[in-house]
């Protein structure tokens, strides 16, 4: 009888002992991270963080030739003319005809345009791989934002 006693015991001190430690897990989780007890403060954020990702910016931007994203050039292009981007760069045909070189997303429409595939006018095109571009059809106006080569 002394045995079943200690042992009814061990399980009941081991039942109430999980049930305070997850009690208390979940007490813990809760208050983490409100506006009251924040995990990181906006003056952190503001002194700290954002000068040091400020100054990273301006490092890649430097590295990569001074180019920002947004920055549009206004580019002449003759008949056979290729125009080739970096990953990532921004194409808007103005005027003229052109074909696609390489993978090119074309973020007006939605859609994937593939090599070869006619540019459409006034539509923006975002290079999806390295050196995506176009070839000119004749003279055309490109807007062209981003790195890029003419060949």
């Amino acid at each position: 009888m002394k045995r079943q006693t200690k042992t009814l015991l061990l399980i009941l001190a081991l039942v109430l002992a999980l049930a305070l430690g997850a009690g208390v897990g979940v007490y813990a989780a809760g208050t983490q991270g409100t506006k009251n007890d924040p995990l990181i403060t906006k003056s952190y954020l503001d002194q700290v963080v954002q000068p040091e990702l400020e100054r990273e910016v301006q490092s890649a931007v430097a590295a990569g030739g001074g180019e920002t994203a947004g920055t549009f050039r206004a580019v002449k292009l003759t008949q056979g003319q290729t125009l080739r981007c970096g990953l990532g760069g921004e194409l808007l045909l103005r005027s003229g005809t052109a074909s696609a070189l390489g993978s090119l997303s074309d973020t007006t429409a939605g859609a994937a345009l593939s090599a070869g595939a006619a540019l459409s006018p006034n539509h923006l095109y975002v290079a999806a791989e390295q050196d995506a571009g176009l070839t000119a059809g004749g003279e055309v106006l490109v807007l062209v934002s981003g790195n890029y080569s003419i060949n």
